[in-house]
């Protein structure tokens, strides 16, 4: 694993006493756009406050992180650089007045303007440390990065977290133990036999000590498996599913998500349904505010 790699994991905090919130890594992943669109990391406060203040709303599932944050409390990890002797806790009126500049340091930027796919690597070990792998694709499009490039040509292993290594045989007993359909809505399409757009979804993120359990995974489609992992569907109980009051549609497709709300979970004889602790951990880190 290369250095930079390295320095850029060490901002993650031990995931067993802290949700790791992603809102650093959110800085980084717009500075690592900026370079390749610019030939400089420079995130500029005026010109690109408001953009990262959508990705932290998007993406920082519950909690509420002023920008400004992340974009000062990076300089302490030691691979963030500003020209400003502002902080996290400054008025808003005096950042703007100043409009400072932060940037990845001079060493960090030089090394992956020489190294195009060792940018591509450093993107994606940011999303292994810091998202559910739903995400990976709406956070990479959500920057402005071509998903494509970045993640398919990757070996499986780059997309791991380094710290953990996962259990193969996982996905498959978990679509086995809940017959390849999706627990919440049934959905059990197939390809000639091959289950086609259902997931194995752990319930506590493999990135936040999640285990490769059967009782931390779920059969989901695709669209489930990304409400979930977005804190739209969540648990009153280990069998029974609530809805956020964030959730909005106007379409009755959209609209069949709020019919969720206390759906019990039916599973085979024999399959466990999520155990209390991990259901806890969603319901304290990822559930968005209150059930409909």
């Amino acid at each position: 694993m290369s250095d930079i790699i390295k320095q850029i994991l060490a901002i993650r905090p031990n995931v067993q006493k802290e949700f790791v919130k992603p809102h650093k890594y959110l800085v980084l992943l717009l500075a690592l756009r900026k370079l390749r669109e610019t030939q400089s990391s420079a995130v500029t406060w005026n010109e690109d406050s408001s953009k990262l203040e959508s990705l932290i709303e998007q993406f920082n599932n519950k909690s509420k992180i002023n920008a400004l944050n992340p974009f000062f409390r990076l300089k302490n990890d030691g691979i963030w650089e500003i020209n400003s002797i502002l902080d996290a806790d400054s008025n808003i009126s005096e950042v703007r007045r100043e409009n400072p500049v932060g940037k990845l340091t001079s060493s960090i930027e030089a090394e992956l303007l020489n190294n195009y796919e060792l940018t591509n690597e450093v993107i994606r070990q940011i999303l292994a440390a810091a998202f559910s792998d739903s995400f990976y694709e709406d956070v990479l499009t959500a920057v402005g990065f071509d998903s494509r490039e970045i993640l398919f040509s990757a070996p499986r292993e780059i997309l791991l977290d380094p710290a953990k290594k996962r259990d193969s045989q996982w996905p498959a007993k978990i679509l086995q133990a809940w017959e390849s359909q999706c627990a919440f809505c049934g959905y059990d399409g197939k390809i000639d036999n091959a289950p086609v757009g259902i997931d194995a979804a752990h319930v506590r993120w493999f990135n936040q000590d999640g285990p490769d359990e059967m009782d931390n995974g779920l059969a989901l489609c695709s669209l489930h498996h990304r409400l979930l992992d977005r804190g739209v569907i969540g648990f009153k109980d280990p069998e029974t599913l609530t809805v956020s009051k964030t959730f909005s549609a106007v379409t009755e497709s959209g609209k069949r998500i709020y019919e969720l709300l206390d759906v019990k979970l039916k599973p085979r004889s024999g399959t466990v349904l999520p155990a209390e602790k991990h259901v806890e951990w969603h319901k304290v880190n990822i559930f968005r505010g209150e059930s409909i």
